[in-house]
């Protein structure tokens, strides 16, 4: 938290202290209400994010998700394993270095991820039904710029001003 000088800053910080609380408790929320709609689908939060990140951005060896998901690749591995069990994703040979499996998602992948993600947009338009625009468009710049504090982009939240 920013520390300012004087009234001003002990404001500031109890602002800050509020945002961070509004955050977490929201976050956790929203958490909860998408775990329920993932096991509906058979799947849990950590073999969502690795669809997610396989249906945004293609293939994958089990390397390259184990470290996007800041996980070890044997629960990378472990996590893979579940999603060819359900038939949500399928291994295979790289054609130019038969050593090489990349992790792709199947049809039946790509339709559980659609009729999670209605149902997530769904829940999100519900639960922002009665939040003005602006204060949308407001929080999503501010979650941008925690984003870029760590030197990451927030996909999908570019909002023109």
């Amino acid at each position: 938290m920013s520390r300012g000088s004087g009234a001003g800053g002990a404001n500031r910080e109890a602002v800050e202290r509020l945002l961070l609380d509004g955050l977490h408790s929201s976050t956790r929320a929203l958490q909860v209400r998408i775990d329920l709609e993932l096991r509906r689908e058979g799947f849990t939060g950590p073999q969502f994010w690795t669809l997610h990140r396989i249906l945004d951005q293609g293939p994958h060896t089990v390397g390259q998700l184990a470290e996007a998901m800041n996980v070890t690749p044997a629960s990378a591995s472990v996590s893979v394993d579940r999603l060819v069990g359900l038939g949500f994703v399928v291994r295979s040979r790289e054609a130019s270095d038969r050593r090489v499996q990349l992790i792709a998602i199947t049809p039946k992948g790509h339709q559980a991820m659609h009729r999670v993600w209605v149902r997530v947009a769904r829940m999100c338009t519900e639960l922002l039904s009665d939040v003005p625009l602006r204060d949308i468009e407001v929080t999503s710049r501010v979650l941008q710029r925690l984003h870029a504090v760590r030197g990451e982009a927030v996909p999908g939240t570019e909002v023109s001003a």
